[in-house]
């Protein structure tokens, strides 16, 4: 008897040693190719919270109206890319451009960037989804080679337009919520959510403020893997700012194989970060604390910063949900530094901010 087990013990143990080469191989095959083309970029979702604990408002760094443009943004509405939709409210047009005239004042391009905008219902809580709709590796003036740049900011580092009849962000914003604010002077309802907001955040993704590093499931495993460069063999610029807590690079294969269930596990639990000497200078020389909950979250895990450590604060329109009753129109001292870290030219108005937080209670009459 003890011998029929410890035979079933090595039986199922050669098995076991069998799939964790199969999955290696199949996984390596995937994700180690160097095939020279760009992967999908995937959508980053913004959710609603309607747990409204402070109305909260972080405005602008400078008034639009009284800064330099040093970028121009072309949106196009409702694009017949985006399929079945629903008119734009006119108010929301005037929200949604005067969001784009924030971020006209705070990166450079001598490039036109080039926006789809789609106004359709989104599922569950999600306020609005963005991507860039393309990436370019080894351009002119690229700052690292076999490394992917999004769209906008290969044109502007380039300067000129790579693929002139490709819009650079494609972004979409939920139609079905009765309770957007579309001001532009933050002074949102404590029940309302802030389009001025939603739309700074999604076009902040669109500008490579995402990554891909995402977890995968390959068969016949059930097992997660942790996997980036989207079958490329290639990080994300974004993607090589990452690492744990000791400061080892989630890029770097000799501490993290791509794909491998190594990496899958640093992937969730918290303790990931983004570090460079720009991100360091903006946030008192620490390294940003990445969104990393303990479940993967597609569209959010790995593309924010972390919730719990930056919501309510001037860092806080990069987390992944938005309060009702909150306003930033600002991308914060680590957003703006995370773009200068993966190429972005950036104005004097992108420096540090030098007004005081508005924090606003609500009002109750009685």
């Amino acid at each position: 008897m003890q011998r029929s087990n410890l035979k079933n013990i090595f039986i199922a143990f050669a098995y076991l040693i069998l799939a964790l080469f199969l999955l290696s191989r199949s996984a390596n095959q995937l994700a180690l190719t160097d095939n020279h083309a760009p992967p999908e970029v995937l959508q980053s979702v913004l959710q609603g919270n309607n747990s409204q604990t402070l109305d909260h408002f972080t405005p602008p760094r400078v008034q639009p109206r009284l800064a330099p443009k040093t970028a121009t943004f072309q949106v196009t509405y409702n694009p017949a890319v985006c399929g079945s939709v629903t008119p734009w409210p006119a108010e929301a047009q005037v929200a949604f451009e005067y969001a784009l005239s924030i971020w006209e004042t705070l990166i450079q391009s001598q490039v036109p960037i080039r926006v789809d905008a789609c106004w359709q219902p989104l599922p569950g809580t999600a306020l609005g989804s963005a991507r860039a709709t393309n990436l370019y590796d080894d351009f002119a003036a690229t700052p690292r080679p076999n490394t992917w740049y999004v769209n906008a900011l290969a044109d502007a580092l380039s300067g000129q337009d790579i693929s002139p009849q490709e819009t650079d962000i494609f972004a979409n914003f939920n139609s079905s919520l009765t309770n957007w604010y579309f001001g532009t002077d933050g002074q949102v309802g404590a029940s309302e959510f802030d389009f001025v907001t939603v739309v700074l955040h999604e076009v902040g993704h669109g500008l490579g403020l995402i990554g891909s590093m995402e977890q995968v499931t390959v068969p016949p495993s059930v097992f997660t893997q942790g996997f980036w460069g989207g079958g490329s063999g290639r990080p994300f610029a974004y993607d090589l700012l990452a690492e744990d807590v000791f400061g080892r690079q989630l890029t770097d294969q000799s501490a993290y194989q791509n794909p491998s269930t190594f990496l899958s596990f640093q992937l969730t639990g918290g303790n990931i970060f983004l570090d460079s000497p720009q991100i360091r200078g903006a946030n008192n020389n620490q390294a940003a604390e990445i969104f990393a909950p303990n479940s993967w979250v597609q569209g959010a895990s790995f593309v924010h910063i972390d919730e719990a450590i930056y919501s309510g604060t001037p860092n806080g329109l990069m987390t992944p949900s938005l309060n009702i009753g909150e306003a930033v129109h600002d991308p914060g001292p680590i957003a703006m530094a995370i773009l200068e870290s993966i190429g972005w030219s950036q104005t004097a108005n992108s420096g540090p901010i030098q007004f005081d937080e508005f924090v606003y209670l609500p009002l109750v009459i009685k």
